[in-house]
């Protein structure tokens, strides 16, 4: 890699200098006004190498103004490009520095082999192994390059996860995957600030154009018709006054009584979230094994005649609908909560007074002291005057997917979406990893009465998706470290459907909590990595492959800073040739990354080498991927 510094003024006429500064910083070039019959032309067309640096400058070294820094992409292209003045040579340039962070490195020429330009244009090289300060220089922009280059590589991996939501970053082992992954997870759960639309835009946007007839959308509404019609022929409306506490408390570990089917059964009908077990008034408690109850509100009395107050008020108010009258007895969101399941079209599936409040702040209203029942009405009022496709519980949905409704985030006037920071988690697969332990699966849990009940639990996977559901402003990440390790399809499952159709629910193997349904939201984000040398492992089927992007981390010199590092790195290298690599295997898919030979010391390289490297090249020996003649060259490789 050489480093060369090229004038902008590209013809003697100075008056076009900044004209032709325009255009370098805009094509992101080098010019050089010279053709081959010149020795700056021919320099700038034979000598400069894709992969040398360019810096283009011009002055003396004690007034020295640089305007741009970048790699050579391009042979020597000649042509008028828009913008230019006229026609030239010139070079492309990838992983540029612009003028304000050249300025930022404050580099020091005094004593630079590079002097006044005599000729304009001139095209100079630094002397790093001759000249201290061209030693400094070089250093410096070349770190501020490599900087530069991991920003861009960071920029469109970004660009393909907002893209596809899933990301495989494959290659060879050494070449920092995982450290990758990590860095792409703290960009994409970093708090900050984004302008959009506002929310009463985005709620009618969505109002509008909202299609009934997909098959999402009639999937879902089958399925909570189902689960309504089913709480109903449990618990009938003019039954309730004779529930009994095994019929209405929760804590037991029942599935089937009331305020279960309230809190789980009914979540897809709008989310019921009690404070405690005491919101309920009665409930079983594990700890004392029997009913106890709250007595704030029935007080001095046992569990079976509180049972019977409650069961009466509770067959009272939902006949005759009368919330008015009996909402003392419950907290005002259960109370809504009992009426939507029972009536519907009458009352909105939102039942919290500050979920409630928020939604009104999203439809541009300010919430006054009206009560929970008052603004649940208006809330309903405000979506039916938009005349809508869409029901109650698909306006629900939206709303919990793209707002912060429970905390009252991204509800702000000036149309700015606040981002708190997100989450990001770690698995690695392995041969034996299942569809049981990364989406659901069943867990053998122990009874009070000394036997095993089995219950269906959310693993890693579905239980980021649910979080992620629940706050759409945070963003979720979830490394899949080896991700070709396991079985994919069978570990995925029906997933690999939800995976392209982010926000669509899915119904899984198993039930939980009355539903099957799973939805991905987009802000949950899958980063995995592949060994590209692990043969031994599953490949990635065609389905599973068309839902992630790929992004390739292959070797690379330019990271080793160190001298004995990159000596070392293209010994290695000679050793993934045709001479010793075995026909079925591509240099790029096994020759170890430079994080093998990225060390602070000549001790910490040497002890890599014996510990990490040369036991991985023995073993590719011994695999059939190095032939038997390498361990020769294996065996000598040394650190001076």
């Amino acid at each position: 890699m050489n480093f060369w510094v090229v004038s902008p003024n590209v013809r003697s006429n100075s008056g076009e200098v900044e004209t032709w500064l325009k255009c370098i910083k805009e094509h992101q070039v080098a010019f050089m006004g010279w053709g081959e019959d010149d020795k700056f032309g021919k320099v700038f067309i034979d000598r400069v190498k894709p992969g040398d640096i360019i810096l283009v400058a011009q002055g003396a070294n004690w007034q020295k103004r640089l305007f741009l820094c970048g790699v050579v992409k391009s042979t020597a292209l000649y042509g008028q490009l828009p913008g230019a003045p006229s026609e030239a040579y010139y070079r492309q340039l990838t992983n540029v520095i612009e003028e304000q962070e050249l300025n930022a490195l404050n580099l020091n020429f005094d004593g630079s082999a590079y002097g006044d330009a005599s000729r304009i244009p001139a095209i100079y090289i630094f002397k790093p192994g001759q000249t201290p300060r061209d030693s400094e220089i070089t250093q410096k922009l070349k770190a501020a390059i490599l900087r530069q280059a991991e920003q861009e590589q960071l920029v469109e991996a970004l660009n393909l996860l907002h893209y596809k939501h899933q990301l495989v970053l494959y290659g060879p082992p050494g070449t920092g995957k995982t450290r990758r992954a990590m860095q792409l997870a703290e960009e994409l759960i970093k708090p900050g600030l984004r302008l959009g639309p506002s929310p009463k835009e985005r709620i009618k946007s969505f109002l509008d154009g909202f299609d009934a007839t997909q098959d999402s959308v009639i999937q879902a509404r089958a399925e909570r018709k189902r689960t309504r019609e089913e709480f109903l022929r449990r618990f009938p409306a003019d039954t309730l006054s004779s529930l009994q506490l095994s019929d209405y408390c929760i804590g037991s570990g029942d599935r089937d009584n009331f305020c279960w089917w309230l809190e789980r059964g009914l979540a897809s009908l709008g989310k019921f979230s009690p404070a405690n077990s005491s919101t309920y008034r009665i409930y079983w408690s594990k700890g004392s094994g029997e009913y106890e109850v709250d007595s704030e509100w029935f007080p001095d009395i046992l569990a079976a005649e509180a049972m019977s107050k409650l069961a009466d008020a509770l067959g009272q108010a939902v006949l005759n609908k009368a919330e008015s009258k009996q909402s003392g007895l419950l907290r005002e969101s259960m109370w809504l909560k009992i009426m939507n399941a029972y009536y519907p079209d009458d009352y909105f599936p939102i039942n919290s007074k500050a979920a409630l409040d928020n939604v009104l702040r999203l439809f541009g209203e300010v919430p006054g002291a009206d009560s929970s029942w008052e603004k649940n009405q208006r809330v309903y009022d405000l979506f039916k005057s938009f005349g809508s496709a869409a029901d109650a519980n698909d306006l629900t949905d939206f709303l919990f997917a793209n707002f912060d409704v429970r905390n009252g985030r991204d509800l702000s006037s000036n149309n700015t979406i606040e981002s708190p920071r997100g989450e990001q988690h770690l698995v690695q697969f392995h041969p034996a990893y299942s569809y049981e332990d990364f989406v659901r699966g069943i867990l053998a849990k122990p009874t009070l009465a000394g036997g095993v009940s089995y219950e269906v639990e959310n693993k890693i996977l579905a239980d980021l998706a649910e979080r992620a559901l629940e706050e759409p402003n945070r963003n979720f990440v979830l490394i899949i470290d080896e991700l070709n390790r396991a079985n994919l399809p069978a570990v995925f499952g029906e997933l690999i459907y939800a995976l392209e159709y982010r926000g669509k629910p899915v119904q899984t193997l198993y039930e939980l909590d009355g539903s099957r349904q799973l939805v991905l939201p987009p802000n949950l984000f899958l980063i995995g990595t592949m060994n590209t040398a692990d043969r031994s492992v599953a490949h990635i089927d065609y389905a599973l492959r068309r839902r992630f992007a790929f992004l390739p981390l292959l070797p690379d010199e330019s990271v080793i800073a160190d001298p004995e590092g990159k000596r070392l790195f293209r010994e290695v290298a000679l050793l993934f040739t045709r001479a010793y690599l075995a026909p079925d295997f591509q240099a790029d898919e096994v020759q170890p990354g430079h994080s093998y030979f990225l060390a602070n010391s000549q001790q910490l390289l040497s002890l890599k080498l014996k510990a990490e490297l040369q036991p991985l090249l023995h073993e590719y020996v011994k695999d059939g991927v190095l032939a038997e003649d390498a361990r020769i060259i294996i065996d000598g490789l040394h650190v001076a």
